[in-house]
């Protein structure tokens, strides 16, 4: 039997939303997805603010055309005509939006700052910066004092990122770096794609950097004055070099001061979604996951990524089951919230491509608001599309879970000649699985309908030395009807 991908996902996604208790909110533009007239420039950016009263904003280039423009959306899902920003040609890259509703886009041209009802704003100042000219802007931070901070890699030469901080007029602030601008660009390219402030002032950035022999996760931490700080890790550099070769997508600040960075490390080949964890000085967070990190090896990397008020972390990536969103729960100590989904991941959307899944938004008390980049059916552009998902509740306040969906385990994964496979029952069963590789074709059916009785199993899977090492699903079906999917790496 041969299904495609499109096939097989679509089983994924049926038997989760049948067993989990999250949906689509049908109360978000009648079926909770919404798929704009806009598109992204960088999958880096920052496109995308949940504002305190539930309203989402997004930036995008209108397709077909080089202009952009802001668009907020009401909570049903509707275009908030309050927010009239015309289409204009300075494309605003990231945006971010004050605590006085004010919004603060980077662009090309400079800063531009809007009311909240679109009109720009005169007392702000900000224009084109020469310093800044050959750079892409990344994102964008509001501080308390209505001080601004921008991170962005610098294009000419490739090999280097930029922190700026503004003043609330948005003139460059003198007092930080050099002029108001903090420029990093070693013999090895050093690359920042996520910028935030701790509530002492200091900047910590989230990316990468690129050795001859390897290009590690990096963090940057400076100092109020826009210097390396010599009391954050080797003198303001971080090189996570326990994850491999990877990227540092995305970074939020915990309340204790703690960081988490979500990104991707490769493992044996493969890219692998990867959560770190780490302390205000730099150092891994070792009671968070194993070492301070936790990898998921059913996606490929990790660009969204909030915090729940409970300490709870959501976060936004792609599956390696096509291409496809997937959004994971992880509880404050970095292990998988299994009331939300198998492991922890529940499956989304198509996607266009990898990287681009891009915001992620949660709204208490239960509803997670995505912006992906997707493909429209009708136009065949590449689009922003939103979705929000609600989670439904049990009496406890988790939401709902079925025993089996706790049960299920492959290891060792990645593995070379065999697996186990490891599953508890709540009653006995007929078990079917079957192995696919990701352009769903079957390669084996392991299991033919065996009957297993209530309990504890662990089931040894050959593998055939003859499957080329890569990336395959364990498509598991009970009693005639679809479970779940996992992922299995073969080395």
């Amino acid at each position: 039997m041969k299904n495609t991908l499109i096939c097989l996902f679509t089983l994924l996604q049926t038997a989760f939303l049948f067993a989990q208790g999250i949906s689509l909110d049908t109360t978000f533009s009648g079926d909770g997805k919404i798929l704009t007239q806009s598109t992204q420039w960088n999958g880096l950016a920052k496109n995308s603010v949940l504002q305190p009263d539930g309203k989402l904003v997004v930036s995008g280039s209108k397709v077909s055309t080089e202009k952009t423009t802001l668009t907020r959306y009401n909570i049903d899902g509707s275009v908030d005509s309050s927010l009239q920003i015309p289409i204009f040609t300075p494309y605003i890259q990231t945006f971010c939006i004050q605590s006085d509703g004010k919004i603060v886009g980077a662009t090309d041209k400079g800063l531009i700052r809007w009311h909240s009802n679109g009109s720009i704003d005169s007392t702000f100042t900000s224009g084109p910066i020469a310093a800044l000219i050959d750079c892409d802007h990344l994102e964008i931070t509001a501080l308390p004092d209505d001080k601004l901070v921008a991170c962005g890699i610098i294009l000419n030469p490739h090999d280097g990122f930029y922190v700026a901080r503004y003043l609330p007029n948005g003139q460059l602030d003198s007092s930080f770096a050099q002029n108001g601008i903090f420029k990093y660009h070693p013999s090895n390219a050093d690359l920042a794609f996520s910028v935030k402030c701790q509530p002492n002032g200091k900047i910590i950035a989230a990316g990468c950097s690129y050795f001859p022999s390897s290009s590690p996760i990096a963090l940057f931490g400076l100092t109020p004055e826009g210097v390396l700080d010599a009391n954050f890790g080797d003198n303001g550099v971080v090189y996570d070099t326990a994850l491999g070769h990877g990227e540092g997508y995305n970074l939020v600040l915990q309340p204790d001061g703690k960081m988490l960075m979500v990104g991707y490390g490769y493992v044996q080949g493969n890219s692998v979604a990867c959560v770190a964890r780490y302390l205000p000085n730099g150092q891994r967070d070792l009671t968070f996951g194993t070492e301070g990190a936790v990898q998921i090896p059913s996606m490929d990397r990790i660009t969204g990524v909030c915090l729940r008020s409970n300490g709870n972390i959501v976060i936004n990536g792609s599956s390696y089951v096509g291409l496809v969103g997937a959004i994971v729960q992880f509880n404050p100590d970095g292990t998988p919230d299994l009331s939300f989904g198998p492991d922890g991941v529940f499956l989304t959307d198509p996607i266009e491509e990898v990287g681009s899944t891009m915001g992620i938004h949660f709204s208490e008390p239960n509803l997670i608001t995505l912006v992906n980049r997707v493909k429209d059916p009708q136009t065949n552009y590449s689009v922003l599309g939103l979705s929000r998902y609600i989670l439904a509740s049990s009496t406890s306040g988790a939401p709902l879970l079925t025993d089996f969906q706790a049960n299920w385990s492959v290891y060792p994964n990645p593995a070379t000649t065999q697996c186990t496979l490891h599953f508890n029952l709540q009653t006995a069963g007929k078990i079917q699985l079957e192995l696919y590789d990701l352009k769903g074709n079957l390669c084996k059916t392991l299991l033919q309908e065996r009957l297993f009785s209530a309990g504890e199993h662990f089931e040894t899977l050959p593998l055939d030395p003859a499957w080329s090492a890569g990336t395959y699903v364990l498509a598991i079906a009970l009693d005639g009807k679809p479970l779940r999917h996992l992922a299995m790496f073969k080395l």
